[in-house]
């Protein structure tokens, strides 16, 4: 009778300490069941979901599941409006410009000591990538990759030219000088109604090609060491706009193009500058002879721009160690996947997988893969995102003539300083 009293007291002590706790108590026919919140559709949702399906199949006590949601701003706010009401999920994707945000608003765990229980390198992940997810000494996400700002070229456009050297290389000095050169014998050389360039002239990469060409000048942010105030080179930031301007303005690219992308891949441009997302879409047009390469150094150092995708572990209204351990495991377990992830177009955050045969056998990949060093990350800033939103607004103005440059890098500026004081 005694016995029976004592295992009764013990077991509802344990119980108490459990429910008290927020520790999960595994038994050995249940799993723990994860949920992941990701923006990757298109073609990265098959990639992401590889991974996923792998990590399921590779382990017997977790189950994660993939739950794609719509990308961009309306992601991020359904993500800390969850995490706010306590409702977020065990896991989340994050860019790594808009981990300041998460940060900030403490939407999000510092891995520090999920990392040590797991095990986790961080030796083994790019440095320049790893520095952008670290806030006060500690990490707030683990890397997936960099997608860089970079080139891509004709082959049978730069061949008939005269631009192609024996290795399928174009044929290009560095700096402005040289890309003039090499542009204005393209637009010689080729029919009237194929570009040197196809570039849109407002948005996304119009701004891109400005940031990389202004990073690479020296200068290594918009913003003061506090992010309450915009330091922006004035003189750099004019002689990037004005050659960007150019561009535009000496004909080698077409105005107004309604899809630039599919511009170059049709053979109507023998360049084009955009992201490394864009490799599978070439990738997939049948016939198409294509070479990718670093942005090429233009302004002094080589840099460009380029953002991450990251894996966050959002925080949750109980803390749970036991499924925030695995959620780090398999953070960790996505990190190690780059040689899929690489499919979509993106340079994996690990040096372990670019420098492995798997990796390099890949085409294109390995050809700006070193860009992983060079790209300029934005700060980290809360505003980012809306600040990045200011500089398209003030640049748009800038490639359609209707605002010199100087006037409108200011006008800049001082709508910056009005975002972040």
């Amino acid at each position: 009778m005694k016995k029976s009293f004592w295992v009764t007291v013990t077991l509802s002590m344990v119980l108490a300490l459990v429910l008290f706790s927020g520790i999960t108590i595994i038994n050995a026919d249940s799993k723990i069941e994860l949920t992941f919140w990701s923006f990757f559709g298109g073609g990265e949702s098959s990639y992401m979901q590889e991974i996923v399906n792998n990590f399921n199949k590779s382990q017997s006590e977790i189950v994660v599941k993939n739950v794609i949601q719509e990308w961009g701003t309306p992601y991020y706010t359904k993500l800390m409006t969850a995490v706010a009401a306590g409702k977020g999920p065990d896991i989340g994707a994050a860019h790594v410009s808009e981990l300041p945000a998460l940060v900030d608003s403490g939407s999000v765990y510092a891995l520090d000591t999920y990392a040590k229980d797991e095990n986790v390198n961080w030796g083994k992940i790019n440095k320049n990538i790893l520095d952008a997810t670290i806030y006060d000494g500690k990490h707030y996400a683990v890397p997936l990759d960099t997608h860089p700002y970079i080139m891509y070229y004709n082959k049978n456009l730069l061949k008939k030219a005269g631009l192609l050297d024996a290795q399928g290389k174009p044929i290009l000095a560095s700096g402005t000088v040289g890309l003039d050169t090499f542009f204005a014998t393209l637009k010689k050389k080729l029919p009237a109604d194929v570009y040197p360039l196809a570039q849109p002239t407002n948005g996304d990469d119009c701004y891109r090609l400005w940031y990389a060409l202004y990073v690479q000048q020296g200068p290594t942010s918009l913003l003061n060491a506090n992010f309450t105030k915009s330091e922006i080179d004035m003189a750099k930031a004019v002689k990037a706009a004005e050659y960007v301007k150019s561009l535009y303005t000496r004909g080698y690219i077409q105005k107004n193009l309604a899809d630039f992308v599919k511009t170059f891949s049709s053979g109507k441009a023998a360049v084009t500058f955009t992201g490394g997302w864009t490799t599978p879409v070439f990738e997939g047009v049948k016939g198409f002879s294509f070479g990718a390469m670093e942005f090429p150094t233009l302004m002094g150092k080589t840099a460009t721009w380029g953002d991450s995708h990251t894996i966050i572990l959002p925080v949750q209204s109980k803390d749970d160690k036991v499924r925030q351990d695995a959620a780090m495991k398999f953070a960790s377990f996505v990190a190690d996947s780059g040689k899929i992830w690489a499919q979509a177009g993106h340079v994996p955050a690990s040096d372990a997988v670019v420098a492995s045969a798997e990796f390099k056998a890949l085409p294109y990949r390995s050809e700006y893969a070193t860009a992983a060093k060079h790209v300029v990350f934005f700060s980290h800033s809360k505003n980012n995102w809306a600040m990045i939103d200011i500089i398209k607004k003030n640049l748009d103005t800038i490639w359609n003539g209707s605002t010199p440059s100087k006037t409108a890098l200011t006008k800049m500026a001082m709508d910056i300083d009005n975002l972040v004081k």
